[in-house]
């Protein structure tokens, strides 16, 4: 597929710009604390961790109010300890800075978007959907973009294999974010 004409790119931040949080830690720590909860493992069998936090919330909403707001808090704040611990010893990268410099020079606006802290929104690029890549590791990076008609960039240095990011909706994979030609 041809590249269309971009005037903004957003990029994931784990596996594309820097290297991947320990995933499969942070969900079995957060699946600790969501069965010290009492929340059945059918609740959130399958699920990624923010969806089983989620998941768990809900089902405790139902039984228990307070106790379904104290999991809550509980579990984003282990998230949170999580992340910001990570962020003391991770470095982008290396080039990536460069990168980012290179398509800004460009007059392309870059945004990061990523499930670790804080949210983004599009709308703070101030550019259409249409016009905006979507660059990430992950089929749910890939997904996100196909719901808002993006053209979808994967990128092989997350956890993330071509046939899963392709599956996922990827118009072109490539091996590193630095390989990003757009």
């Amino acid at each position: 597929m041809s590249v269309p004409v971009l005037h903004a790119v957003l990029f994931d931040f784990d596996g594309t710009l820097a290297p991947n949080l320990d995933l499969p830690d942070m969900r079995r720590q957060v699946i600790a604390l969501t069965r010290s909860a009492a929340v059945p493992e059918r609740v959130f069998a399958d699920c990624y961790i923010v969806e089983v936090i989620d998941a768990a919330v809900a089902w405790l909403q139902g039984r228990d109010a307070q106790a379904a707001q104290a999991y809550c808090q509980a579990a984003h704040q282990l998230i949170l300890d999580i992340e910001l611990e990570a962020a003391q010893s991770t470095e982008p990268f290396p080039g990536i800075a460069d990168k980012l410099d290179a398509l800004r020079a460009t007059g392309k606006r870059l945004g990061v978007v990523t499930r670790n802290c804080r949210d983004a929104v599009l709308q703070a690029l101030d550019r259409d959907a249409a016009d905006t890549a979507m660059v990430g590791d992950g089929a749910l990076d890939m997904q996100a973009g196909r719901e808002l008609n993006m053209f979808c960039v994967g990128v092989l240095s997350g956890s993330t294999n071509a046939r899963a990011l392709q599956a996922a909706g990827a118009d072109q994979i490539i091996a590193h974010c630095l390989d990003l030609d757009l």
